[in-house]
């Protein structure tokens, strides 16, 4: 991470090793959204591994299969409908 720690560049961060669970376990997308006080359906969850993405969507989550940089972050910006670059 180039010097700059996860709790700076996020609003939360939840370490599977520290909470006892991890994907693609429901609960852990539960507590992410909960973590971020933000109700699932208004959570876009991005992962790059595909099987982690349908618990998500079945939570209510949008979800995005991370394969390259450059179509993550278009979809990110087309679903936020922020600029990220």
């Amino acid at each position: 991470m180039t010097g700059r720690c996860l709790a700076e560049l996020f609003d939360s961060v939840v370490i599977s090793g520290e909470v006892g669970m991890r994907k693609p376990t429901p609960d852990i997308y539960v507590l992410g959204a909960r973590a971020i006080e933000t109700p699932r359906d208004a959570c876009v969850f991005v992962d790059d591994l595909k099987f982690n993405l349908p618990p998500a969507r079945e939570l209510g989550m949008v979800t995005v299969l991370h394969v390259e940089s450059r179509s993550t972050i278009d979809e990110l910006e087309r679903l936020l409908a922020v600029a990220l670059r």
